[in-house]
């Protein structure tokens, strides 16, 4: 009995794993999408907005109506009055319907962002597709333009020009890296000011440099690169970064510093005659790369932290 029970289940087993076989639903086939890396946000005199998909290249795409092409990505911008009504333009005349679940980065042009990005960000996030680690940048120019630049950088696909954004930003603290579920939760609810990467196109480049800082949801000011090494420090997301700063020997004289976070700042904060005094301990070791003039790097034998380096 025992051998014919077992006979007869993997009959059984046989038999779904034939009959299942093929089921797949057709349009989860992954040539059926194309792929979104970036997704830029424009104003428009046609519409409420423009809104431009980068799609990256391969052998089946081709142009279409819309759409700027480079070696590494293909670009499609229509004019419409919000997101989801400008991807589902899209989708109409495209050959295949867009993904958005590889997209690392919402590009929204500085003009745009000065009028508000509440409704914009809102749409994004409560996309299902839209991953809450996508990085959140501010473009001095059109969002278009800055797709452009990546698309002809030398990288074979834009989306690790996104990836580097993100790492760079912990070994240089040149910018930050906030990512749209942060963004989100910080227009909304008004815990903390939104910030943003700021990116500064001129010419033939293209650099995340500074801080976007933002009043509710409207785009406020870009701050220095300064500041955003300091703002890294202080919520410990900096490993390293090289600045230049005066020789306190003779401020006449610049020099080249390594500084690293070894330890996490321990803040405090307290009232002083009605007002909030905050206190903040950090733990930076600094290293001597370089200077402009010749340094007799004696002067700082008291700190046993720095060292010299070539």
């Amino acid at each position: 009995m025992p051998k014919i029970r077992n006979s007869f289940l993997l009959i059984i087993t046989l038999s779904f794993a034939f009959i299942l076989t093929g089921c797949t639903n057709a349009d989860e086939n992954l040539e059926n999408y194309y792929y979104v890396m970036a997704i830029g946000i424009d104003t428009s005199e046609q519409a409420e907005i423009n809104l431009s998909v980068q799609i990256a290249s391969n052998s089946e795409q081709t142009p279409g109506e819309g759409s700027s092409q480079s070696s590494s990505s293909n670009i499609y911008t229509v004019p419409c009055n919000s997101i989801d009504s400008g991807i589902s333009i899209l989708n109409n005349f495209l050959s295949k319907k867009l993904n958005l679940s590889h997209c690392s980065a919402i590009i929204v042009s500085e003009e745009l962002a000065k009028n508000g990005v509440k409704p914009y960000i809102n749409a994004l996030a409560n996309n299902s597709e839209i991953r809450p680690t996508c990085n959140i940048i501010i473009s001095n120019k059109t969002s278009l333009e800055a797709l452009e630049q990546i698309s002809n950088s030398n990288e074979n696909f834009s989306s690790k020009f996104y990836e580097f954004i993100k790492s760079s930003a912990r070994y240089t603290g040149y910018s930050i890296t906030p990512e749209l579920s942060e963004f989100f939760y910080c227009i909304n609810y008004g815990t903390n000011s939104a910030i943003a990467t700021y990116a500064y196109l001129s010419e033939n480049t293209i650099q995340n440099t500074g801080v976007a800082v933002f009043r509710e949801d409207r785009f406020l000011a870009d701050l220095s690169v300064l500041d955003a090494v300091s703002y890294s420090i202080i919520t410990d997301r900096l490993e390293s970064s090289t600045i230049s700063i005066k020789n306190p020997k003779n401020p006449d004289q610049l020099i080249d510093v390594l500084i690293k976070q070894i330890k996490s700042p321990n803040i405090s904060c307290s009232l002083v005659n009605h007002y909030p005094f905050i206190k903040i301990d950090l733990s930076i070791e600094y290293d001597i790369l370089s200077s402009s003039y010749d340094i007799n790097t004696d002067d700082f034998a008291e700190n046993k932290r720095i060292r010299t380096c070539n």
